[in-house]
Parts: C-alpha cells; structure tokens; sequence
C-alpha cells in the first residue's frame, strides 16, 4: 500500500491501470490478451483473455458492469475509490481521497445494489480527535457513492452515525451495533441508511411491534432476545433466537411473519429466516407431511411472496450459511440449497445417509451453481463440483490437478476470481468463453 493521495496517477487518469491485462483506451473486449496471473477455472470462462488486479479487494457491481477497488495512500486510513469497466478493466473514474474517522482507524469498503442501482461505500468507525478538554466522539462515518456507466467520479455522500457499529448489506445499507456475527446474524440495534440520500433510519427491537397476526411473535419488549436481521421495503425483520441458532419466530415489524405465509405443506408454529441481498428471504419450516423433512422457500421481501419452494431432508440450518442470488436476480443459492426464482423451483444437496452434503458459493445468470461436496471421513478431500440448473446435470472436477477455482462472483458470464479466498493477492476478471454460456 504506497503511493500518494494528493494526485492521482498517470496511468489513473489516462483510464489504464497498475495491474496487468488493463487495456488502453481504444482497446475493447475482444482485444483483451491473457492476464499476467493464469488460474485454474472452468471451461465456460476464457482464459486466453481478461485482466487483473492487485488491489486485493475487488467490488461486483452488476447494475453499472463494473468493478470497484480501493487505491490505498501511505496507510489504511486513507484511499481513493476506483471504478473499472468489468468487460476491458479501464478506469472510469477515480475519486478524490476518502481518510478514516481518525489516523487509528482504518477504511473498509462494500458495494450494494439498491432498487435497481449500485452503490461502492467506503466507511470506517472509530473516535474523533479532541482536544486537551473535549474528548472526541465515538462515530461511524461512511462515504457513499452511485455507481453507473459515467465515466465521471460522483461526489459522495458523506452519512455520520453516533457509536462504533459495523456497516453491512442487510437487505439495504446498514450500521449495525451489538451481536455475534459468528453465532447469532442479528444485530442489537441497527441504523438504515438509504444509500440514495444519506437519510437514516434507528431501528429497536424494543420498539419495533410485530404483526397482530403472529401468535409467537411477541411483543417484542417481553422477549428481550429478539434480533434485527436487517431491512426489508415492507419494514425491518426481526427474529426470536431459539435453539441451536435457530429462530422460533421471524417477522416483518408491522407487516407479515413466516407463520402468516407458510405453505398449507408447513407447520407456521416454528420457522428460520435468513436476510439475502437484493430482496429475497430464504425461509424454513418444518414439514407436516414428513418429520424428516423441512419446506425452503425463496420469499419475496417486500410482500411475502413465495416465489420458490421445496422440501429437503432434515439437517441443514438457515444461519451463518454461504448464500447469494445470481446478478439477473432469477438464481438463489444457500449454501447447501439452490432456486430457479423464474419457474419457482429448487433443489437440495443435504448430508443423509447416501448422500455427501454440497455447498454452494456461487451461481450464474444462466444457473450454473458452483461449489464442493463435503466427504466426512476427508475433510481435505472436498470434491469441486458444477451444477446446471437448467438440467439438473453435476459436473465433478475429481480428477482435475490443480483443482478448479471457483468465482467469488458472475456478472454475465464475466467471472470474478481471486488466488486466495483468505489471503488474497490478485483478483482476475475472465470473461465468458466463446459458446460457454456462462
């Protein structure tokens, strides 16, 4: 992380990049060679062209085509966001520098599609600087930017929260305080931003009534555990933790439970939720039919509409899961379950006793799931494998050495790769291959 913030680069301004495999300014898709890092990935993407970057962090933005990164300075106080085409790698545009609350804390960065348009947000939490009287002031601060097709850098909106919180996607930007992520995904209290204007939002559970309608929901003052999971259009959603992180209630404050909308097939008295971006809500209850099964369903976060369904055998939760929809909106996956929101079907790969589990880290406009199969007596021996939606045809890579690498994310056949998932040192962009209908 070196380089200066006070002036942007020859090679930013010029629209090129540091990073190999950048094109210039008249060079197209087509006209992409190799990327200088080659990696293992399957045969739909092209690897005989593409670009790469080593930012170390790369941000999907499926709406404007693009991908965004962070230009660090002297430290990871500060940083210039910049936004580069997803087809050629040239730079739209760089921004003027973004610096953390204070020297001590550093930036972070996530991107968010909001009602059909994308957002980069740079923020940080931490204590302003005070003086030798006043003690400076616990903020969270963020710094948002629209993202779209201009090549022209937007001044950002600049949104200040009280407190020390987390900035997260929960089904729309928010600034969560309180929680084990790793245990629990719900927050104590939340504060929705609205990326568009910067307008805020402070959610309490204490405060927040359920519908009339759910029996189990509350109220929520006299069931103190009650969570935040996020935001939905219709109002936050909210959920009582029962057992073995699971919830005995989830409902829409003010609107719909999971009761009010389960299945004539489900038992409305016990359900799970889960909070995926971009307006879907993966749901579980327990089957009526079969004690030994559970009813999924991808609902519609706005108006509790079932928009896919299925049963799937007992033994996978809906917390702490590997979950996302593809860039077109019509595929869901959840870690070890997948939807066709478009002809409202699904399918699971759950652990049973002739079966090894999948789960699922990513899916394409065109319902390709890829992920590994689980073998409980390798647990280095994971099986990468490929599903098609469309025909219900896995493909296993078990022989294939190295073994595939799998995109963190798909924009239309144009797939997202970094060398490391938890180190990562280069991310590379590839682009469909010629037939492979990613």
């Amino acid at each position: 992380m070196d380089g200066s913030l006070t002036e942007a680069s020859d090679e930013e301004k010029d629209g090129g990049s540091a990073a190999s495999g950048g094109p210039s300014d008249d060079e197209g898709d087509a006209e992409l060679g190799p990327p200088e890092t080659q990696l293992p990935v399957p045969a739909v993407y092209d690897t005989s062209r593409g670009w790469q970057t080593e930012s170390g962090e790369a941000l999907a933005l499926p709406h404007a085509r693009a991908v965004a990164e962070p230009v660090w300075g002297a430290n990871t106080a500060e940083a210039r966001l910049r936004v580069r085409d997803l087809a050629t790698g040239e730079t739209r545009w760089t921004s003027e520098p973004v610096t953390a609350v204070s020297p001590d804390s550093a930036l972070a960065f996530l991107a968010l599609s909001y009602e059909g348009r994308d957002y980069a947000v740079a923020w940080s939490a931490g204590v302003t600087e005070g003086d030798a009287i006043e003690r400076g002031d616990e903020v969270t601060v963020l710094h948002i930017f629209p993202v779209d097709e201009s090549t022209d850098a937007p001044e950002p909106t600049y949104v200040e929260v009280e407190g020390e919180g987390r900035v997260e996607e929960r089904g729309g930007l928010a600034v969560t305080f309180g929680g084990d992520l790793d245990f629990l995904p719900g927050a104590e209290s939340v504060v929705a931003v609205d990326p568009a204007t910067g307008d805020r939002l402070s959610l309490l559970p204490e405060v927040l009534e359920p519908p009339a309608s759910c029996a189990d929901c509350g109220p929520v003052s006299d069931a103190s555990e009650a969570v935040i999971l996020g935001t939905t259009p219709s109002g936050p959603l909210l959920g009582e933790p029962g057992l073995y992180d699971d919830f005995d209630a989830v409902w829409v404050s003010g609107g719909w439970s999971l009761a009010d909308i389960a299945p004539d097939d489900a038992d409305p008295t016990d359900s799970t939720g889960s909070l995926v971006a971009d307006g879907a809500i993966v749901a579980v209850w327990p089957s009526l039919e079969d004690e030994n099964q559970r009813v999924w369903a991808a609902v519609d976060s706005a108006t509790g509409e079932i928009r896919a369904r299925l049963q799937c055998p007992v033994g996978h939760t809906a917390v702490g899961a590997s979950e996302g929809l593809s860039s077109n909106g019509r595929y869901l996956f959840h870690e070890r379950v997948v939807f066709d929101l478009q002809e409202g079907t699904g399918d699971c790969f759950p652990e049973t006793e002739d079966t090894n589990p999948v789960r699922f880290t990513a899916i394409t406009d065109t319902g390709r799931a890829f992920g590994t199969a689980e073998l409980p007596d390798d647990p280095f021996g994971d099986v990468p494998l490929q599903l098609d939606l469309a025909t219900g045809e896995v493909t296993e890579f078990l022989d294939e050495e190295p073994p595939p690498i799998f995109p963190t994310t798909d924009i239309d056949g144009y797939g997202i790769f970094t060398d490391d998932p938890d180190y990562v040192t280069v991310t590379v962009i590839y682009p469909p291959s010629e037939g492979g209908d990613a």
